[in-house]
């Protein structure tokens, strides 16, 4: 990757929005979360739901990562701040399928400690 296709664009409105989604993602899936884990209990969510929920997820991060491979690259040239507000698209991703997938685990600890032994 040449260094002159590598020209960081700064937008703040953009990383504003950004930012927002990403602690939206957070706030949005901590409740699940601290339902599974207060309550001890997965009751309510589909096992099916969440394992297909983060396998979509895993599938639309990874076709993110493949897709957007030459901009990551250019996390070589650039300062850290230019890196992370070039692939803050891909950060989206990221935590979107982590939140789902860490809701997956919770859902399978809980059902797991419920679960009668034979």
């Amino acid at each position: 990757m040449s260094s002159s296709m590598c020209q960081p664009t700064h937008d703040w409105f953009t990383d504003f929005l950004t930012t927002g989604l990403i602690v939206g993602l957070f706030i949005s899936y901590a409740p699940q979360h601290y339902r599974i884990i207060s309550k001890g209990s997965s009751e309510g969510f589909s096992p099916w739901f969440l394992l297909l929920g983060s396998t979509s997820g895993a599938s639309g991060m990874l076709n993110m990562i493949i897709m957007q491979w030459d901009v990551l690259s250019c996390c070589r040239i650039f300062s850290a701040g230019d890196c992370l507000e070039t692939i803050a698209g891909v950060l989206q991703l990221v935590a979107q399928w982590f939140l789902f997938s860490a809701m997956q685990v919770v859902h399978l600890i809980s059902s797991a400690s419920i679960s009668p032994s034979p």
